[in-house]
């Protein structure tokens, strides 16, 4: 990104903003970010301090350089790729950036619910419910809220969140608890904190949907309004469709990754076909602090019994989990090529980082994406070398690694000179090694 980009006057850094210089520096209004880069592709940290406060200088070190020869590549916040489009465009002008809320899509994809409370649900989080008052903007139309007499415009939030015949229905339900806690919050916000209930999700997916179709036959079928009535059928008709989710649908739809890719030692979920063949395979994981931006990652390395012969990890920081788990992707493959292994096999848990290196689908965030080219080039020193999604429990041992390089704050460290017996005195402190694993 660097050779054009004017540091001074450019919108760089994560958070955003113009950087602004340190009291005591007179700032070049003409330099380029390229001129704070060395030729290894590495920050040149003396300048930065002398230039940025701390703040800025963490923030900074955060971006990972590209080779300075390469073109410059700006990047819109508003959506994944980094891409313009229309519709994040108009969403931030209406201070509807998606990436503010962070929505679990694939949760929703994977509730276990019929697909068309999915897809209602999908488009109430995607802002895309054609209720009046989005209507109203393109056609003239009455965008008054039919199932109460207020005078307010029909809004998703007003719709399910804040009309008194919506209320109604979630106090009805004995739901109470959970619609108040939508009050003071944005809509998007209150599914994203209900979601995560994984008892009653379910339930507030179809009391949601059940609203929109009733407010549907209002509209359109020009029914009266009956609350009693609407509470009893919710509660009928509920019994019968999470049953009919629970047996049928839902279990094509969780299935497709409900094993690994591929049957590897100590494998507990492996699939009919494909089995490891190689002689050695890295595990490798990362843990990611939010709060902080703090992450570790580790890499084991075992032989095709599944006998663990070294280890290696460390701690940075970054932006996003996601951005961990790549760039623990790219350090796996680094130490893979110096450990001097011919062929390999790499195991991973995040489906993402897998799919983005076979380039299936590169469905990780355009932060992350530059961590994959790297960690690719890396594998070009072997003879041969392969990468498969594992499910977590089968990637127990680097994801502990990794959990506990993050809460020990270990900066670097690499077992290839342990001894074994150091190697399972280390281990013994952060699970039970003769359940889990064993050395060679």
């Amino acid at each position: 990104m660097e050779k054009k980009i004017k540091t001074w006057t450019e919108k760089w850094i994560p958070e955003n903003v113009i950087p602004v210089p340190r009291e005591d520096f007179l700032p070049d209004l003409n330099q380029k970010v390229s001129d704070l880069i060395n030729s290894n592709c590495t920050w040149k940290l003396n300048m930065l301090t002398d230039m940025f406060d701390d703040n800025n200088v963490q923030l900074i070190k955060l971006i990972e350089p590209n080779n300075v020869g390469d073109n410059d590549n700006i990047k819109w916040i508003g959506t994944r790729d980094g891409e313009v489009s229309v519709k994040s465009a108009y969403n931030y002008l209406c201070n509807r950036n998606h990436l503010n809320v962070k929505v679990d899509w694939i949760g929703i994809w994977k509730l276990k619910v019929i697909p068309r409370v999915q897809m209602s649900l999908w488009k109430a989080c995607s802002d895309c419910v054609p209720v009046k008052d989005e209507l109203g903007r393109h056609i003239p139309i009455d965008t008054q809220c039919i199932l109460c007499n207020k005078l307010v415009s029909e809004t998703t939030y007003h719709l399910f969140l804040n009309c008194h015949f919506a209320e109604g229905v979630w106090r009805g339900m004995s739901l109470s608890t959970v619609f108040y806690n939508g009050k003071s919050i944005y809509f998007k916000d209150w599914c994203v904190k209900w979601l995560k209930d994984k008892d009653n999700k379910k339930v507030y997916a179809y009391v949601l949907w059940f609203l929109w179709k009733y407010r549907c036959r209002v509209a359109f079928d020009g029914i009266k309004l009956n609350l009693v009535g609407l509470i009893e059928k919710i509660k009928t008709e509920l019994k019968k469709f999470i049953n009919t989710s629970n047996n049928g649908n839902d279990k094509q739809r969780s299935s497709s990754k409900n094993s690994c890719d591929c049957f590897h030692p100590n494998c507990k979920f492996g699939k009919d076909g494909y089995t490891c063949s190689d002689p050695h395979y890295i595990m490798f994981d990362a843990s990611f602090n939010k709060s902080n931006l703090n992450f570790a990652y580790a890499a084991v390395l075992l032989d095709c019994n599944g006998a663990i012969l070294n280890f290696a990890g460390g701690t940075g920081r970054c932006t996003s989990s996601e951005e961990a788990e790549s760039r623990a992707c790219r350090e796996a493959t680094r130490w893979a090529k110096d450990a001097g292994v011919d062929s390999i096999t790499f195991l991973n848990d995040n489906l993402n980082v897998i799919n983005g290196i076979k380039r299936k689908n590169f469905a990780v965030n355009w932060r992350s994406e530059a961590f994959i080219p790297k960690a690719l080039e890396n594998t070009n020193s072997f003879a041969s070398s392969s990468f498969f999604y594992i499910k977590r429990n089968c990637n127990y041992i680097a994801d502990s690694l990794a959990k506990y390089f993050l809460k020990c704050g270990l900066s670097e460290i690499d077992s290839r000179n342990w001894s074994k017996d150091r190697k399972k005195v280390f281990f013994s402190k952060i699970c039970n090694i003769n359940n889990v694993c064993s050395f060679a």
